[in-house]
């Protein structure tokens, strides 16, 4: 039970800034190289988890990657559009 809930937390701790960013499009404070470095970590306990069966990781780690990567592709958009510095 106590998975689960640092599960919940860990995955909504994400949500308002990815939708701060979808709604406005502006990433120009954010760090490039901390995203990739983010979405590399989740993938290694996404793997990690699966490896060893334990379902809250794969839950938690999961739902961070689909935020972080939404947040570092439109930070990569906004790179190659506006000449934003990474």
């Amino acid at each position: 039970m106590l998975s689960w809930m640092g599960a919940v937390l860990t995955s909504i701790v994400l949500i308002p800034q990815s939708y701060k960013i979808i709604r406005t499009r502006d990433t120009q404070s954010l760090s490039l190289y901390m995203y990739i470095i983010f979405e590399l970590s989740a993938t290694v306990w996404i793997t990690f988890a699966i490896l060893s069966n334990q379902p809250a990781i794969i839950v938690t780690n999961s739902i961070v990657a689909v935020l972080a990567s939404i947040i570092l592709i439109l930070k990569i958009i906004n790179i190659i559009k506006k000449n934003e510095k990474p």
